[in-house]
Parts: structure tokens; C-alpha cells; sequence
């Protein structure tokens, strides 16, 4: 019996890692779905719309759906679903497996997220993106959040770097079908969000990486785009 495994994400600046990460579980042979119920609605700018209110699109393997109430899809037949739940509410934890809070340096976004992990019940993982390797670095950001370090599962760490800004912007104008020049930091990053998702082995994740990189299919993927499930 499949049991489909949720993953929730909270924060700023995250649609391009949704993005990159469901593409490279996508290529480890598993169906995912990536629902963007946020009040910014950040990937409705990278992801072709829906022609119809309640349908997916499926875009390199992976299905995206916007503002779409968890209970009206059925969700039995995904591997995993990933949900965009917003920036700072701390009332959106429950029901997920793993839970990812990302942001980045600014002193305001790193102020929220230090007041939401004192409100969440339940451990998460941390992604600060964007770090000044002169200003902000790891010793900085550990002492920020001393107080809060029993909340934090993980703690990813990406540097600042323009290619992964372009890509981030670029992905917004035009459909993001590959991503090879990435920093070597994003892509460590991304390799190690896989790996603590779906268990699999590094091998298998590094050649999932390479494919989805290359903005390859997965055998088993028929369509390149186009609808998919329509909401109950």
C-alpha cells in the first residue's frame, strides 16, 4: 500500500528549491505534487496556469496545483505532496511529515522566523539561503538561534550567489526546464533535502540530480505538460 508522505514549507524565498527538489524525487521514480495554497502564490509566476479553476498542470514529471483545499484532492496515489503553506503562520505544522522553514539573512525575515520556531510544537527543518560569506556566516547564524536549537532538525546553509538569484528570477518569465549551472552550495543543499525525505541512497539521489538537472523525464512520464487531476 502506497502511504504518501507530506512535506510542508514555510518562509520566503522557497519556490525555486519546491521546484528543484520535486524534480529531483521526481526522477528517483516517485509521483510528487506540489500545491502552492500561500497567500503570495509564488509558483503560480514559474508554472503555466490551470485552463481550469481545481486542475493541476504537470510540468517535467512533477503536478502543481494552486489554492487547492488539501481535502478536496485525493492524494492516495502521490509518493509525495509538497504544500507552499505561507510565510510566518505558526498554525500550518500539523498533518506533515517533515516541515521546512527557509529564509533568508535580512534581520526582519530572520526575526520572524526565530519568533515562529518559538511557536511551533514540533521540530523543523531550517534553510537560510543567501548568506554573506564576509557578514553572515554559519557561527552567526547558529548564535541567532541558540535559544531556538532544539526546534531545529536540520540546519541547511546555502552562500549568496547570482547564478542561483538568476535562476530564481529567471524561472518566474519563462518555465524552468533545467538547472545546471546552480552554486555548488544550493545543490549540496538540494542532495541533502532529498536524501532526508525519501531515505534513498546517495548514489541513486546523485544520479536523480544529474537527470533532473538536465531537465530530463523519467521513464515512466508520459506527458511533458498538461492537466492533471481535476479537484474532486
Amino acid at each position: 500500500m502506497l502511504i504518501t508522505k507530506k512535506i510542508g514549507f514555510l518562509g520566503v524565498q522557497k519556490h525555486d528549491i519546491c521546484i528543484y527538489l520535486g524534480r529531483v524525487i521526481h526522477q528517483l521514480g516517485h509521483r510528487v505534487l506540489t500545491v502552492d495554497n500561500s497567500a503570495e502564490q509564488e509558483l503560480k509566476y514559474c508554472i503555466p496556469m490551470p485552463e481550469l479553476p481545481g486542475q493541476s498542470f504537470i510540468l517535467q514529471g512533477v503536478e502543481y496545483g494552486f489554492r487547492i483545499p488539501m481535502d478536496s484532492v485525493d492524494i492516495s496515489g502521490y509518493d509525495y505532496v509538497f504544500e507552499d503553506l505561507g510565510k510566518w503562520d505558526p498554525g500550518q505544522q500539523a498533518g506533515y511529515d517533515e516541515t521546512y522553514l527557509v529564509t533568508d539573512p535580512q534581520k526582519l525575515n530572520m526575526e520572524q522566523c526565530r519568533y515562529l520556531l518559538r511557536k511551533l510544537q514540533n521540530p523543523v527543518n531550517l534553510v537560510v539561503r543567501d548568506m554573506c560569506a564576509h557578514k553572515i556566516q554559519e557561527e552567526c547564524v547558529r548564535h541567532f538561534f541558540e535559544q531556538e536549537i532544539a526546534k531545529i532538525r536540520n540546519l541547511y546553509m546555502i552562500d549568496q550567489d547570482i547564478l542561483d538569484y538568476e535562476y530564481r528570477i529567471q524561472m518566474q518569465y519563462e518555465p524552468c526546464r533545467e538547472f545546471g549551472e546552480i552554486s555548488a552550495g544550493m545543490e549540496k543543499t538540494i542532495l541533502r533535502m532529498a536524501q532526508n525525505i525519501t531515505a534513498g541512497s546517495w548514489m541513486d539521489i546523485m544520479y536523480a540530480y544529474r537527470a533532473a538537472r538536465r531537465g530530463e523525464l523519467f521513464d515512466h512520464c508520459f506527458l511533458e505538460s498538461g492537466s492533471g487531476y481535476t479537484c474532486r
